[in-house]
């Protein structure tokens, strides 16, 4: 039934495609911005989850 509801849609293969260009697009992005990143922003990233908030509140007060 939805195949046949989706044929009668003029133009419906474009969705699927610029659906899939998005994406690609999205992911390529993501890969080139995680590559060019610096090793220390990421070292800090990675760390964020293993603290518990107390030492950023002692980073704030001073």
């Amino acid at each position: 039934m939805y195949k046949e509801v989706l044929r009668s849609i003029d133009g419906v293969d474009f969705y699927a495609n610029f659906s899939l260009l998005v994406f690609i697009i999205f992911f390529v992005v993501l890969f080139i911005w995680t590559m060019r990143s610096s090793k220390k922003f990421m070292d800090k990233m990675s760390e964020m989850p293993l603290q518990d908030g107390s030492i950023q509140n002692e980073k704030d007060s001073i």
